[in-house]
């Protein structure tokens, strides 16, 4: 559906308007990250968003960001991927029983 590749876009014609530009990434995938080329940030052992998420008292948004020559990215992290389970099964936890079920 080229929704990563219309962000970029958007987030790089923006920053052209001379506007301050900030792309988040919270897609386990990465594929912002990788084609904003921000690959080494995608295993990264440092901060990472999936950690702002985890505590969001201990970390400053500004600080995850990384400077690209356009815009700035908060980059996704492969610890995404266990997030988006989490997130999975909390919603599991607490969701009504599916017809059928034993």
């Amino acid at each position: 559906m080229a929704k990563t590749t219309l962000s970029i876009n958007v987030a790089g014609a923006t920053a052209a308007a001379d506007y301050e530009t900030l792309l988040i990434d919270l897609d386990p995938q990465g594929y912002l990250t990788n084609g904003a080329g921000l690959e080494a940030e995608y295993t990264a052992e440092s901060a990472t968003l999936y950690d702002a998420l985890q505590s969001p008292t201990d970390y400053d948004l500004s600080d995850l960001a990384v400077s690209h020559p356009e815009f700035d990215v908060v980059p996704a992290n492969i610890d995404m991927f266990s997030l988006d389970q989490e997130l999975a099964c909390f919603s599991n936890a607490g969701a009504a029983p599916t017809p059928n079920a034993p």
